[in-house]
């Protein structure tokens, strides 16, 4: 029961965390963005990887953290990228697609156990998503949007990313791995956004207390989830932290005024959520 608890933790931190995202970027850079925000949250977290810093003996361990590194600055670009051309609560939603990929490779590579709970549970989200995606007379789930695209594309590199990080635990304190998941990526995007010096001082300039508290929210959710890892199987983990969904959804209309197709959304959001309920194993069939 702790890692659910870690895993609720992180679930909250990560809906307020969603809403702030699609603030920031519906008028900055999306590049220069992850770079900061990466940066930030390394320098936040460089405490806790001093404290918790143990030299894994593996070398393995730092090929993977190496490949996470990769996976997550090309996660962040593809991610606030679709922030900035979707409303936060069409994206997030969408973004459950992730679930499906997890639950897919952690029996594969992970041999976790397939259940009737994982099976109904999958099936409502990928309903869900289904129905919040569709509109009458255009192509199903509109999938030739550019931030549809990117939002499954960021999803799909996610599960197998996340699936390392949990492998990844076996290695690392979690203080360790947030710090070097961060930071790593950040020096990984820097080449892409030395010369864009006007992009960097608006951000920097016009939602520096937004990045901050964006920082302090997914700093606290990531490590929250490796927490959670510790004691959870990963297809049980990451559809408890998509819970975030029912915040982003209820923010994006509150705060961000995507106030269009509202009882569909929620709607959406409710369907998303049982099944990410009966995924955890809360309800037992």
């Amino acid at each position: 029961m702790l890692g659910i608890f870690f895993a609720i933790l992180s679930a909250i931190f990560k809906g307020f965390e969603k809403v702030l995202h699609r603030y920031i970027l519906v008028k900055e850079d999306s590049l220069s963005y992850a770079f900061i925000w990466h940066i930030t949250s390394s320098i936040f977290l460089l405490p806790i990887f001093l404290i918790e810093f143990k030299f894994p003996e593996q070398y393995f361990a730092w090929f993977l953290i190496i490949i996470s590194s990769v996976l997550w600055a090309t996660v962040a670009y593809t991610g606030f990228k679709a922030y900035s051309l979707l409303d936060v609560s069409i994206k997030t939603p969408i973004g459950k697609s992730k679930i499906l990929f997890v639950l897919l490779l952690s029996i594969i590579f992970l041999k976790e156990t397939l259940t009737l709970e994982k099976v109904l549970g999958t099936t409502l989200i990928f309903c869900g998503i289904i129905f919040l995606t569709y509109k009458k007379g255009k192509q199903f789930g509109n999938l030739r949007d550019q931030g549809v695209q990117l939002t499954l594309l960021s999803s799909f590199l996610m599960s197998i990313v996340l699936l390392i990080d949990k492998y990844a635990t076996n290695f690392f304190n979690p203080g360790m791995y947030s710090f070097l998941v961060f930071f790593l990526p950040a020096i990984i995007i820097f080449p892409f956004i030395i010369k864009r010096k006007t992009e960097l001082k608006s951000i920097l300039t016009n939602r520096f207390k937004a990045t901050m508290l964006t920082v302090l929210l997914g700093t606290t959710s990531y490590y929250l989830l490796l927490r959670a890892f510790k004691f959870e199987e990963v297809s049980v983990v990451i559809p408890i932290i998509e819970m975030s969904t029912l915040i982003a959804v209820f923010g994006g209309i509150k705060y961000l005024k995507e106030g269009t197709e509202i009882a569909k959304k929620i709607i959406a959001a409710i369907i998303v959520i049982l099944g990410a309920i009966l995924l955890s194993g809360v309800i037992i069939l």
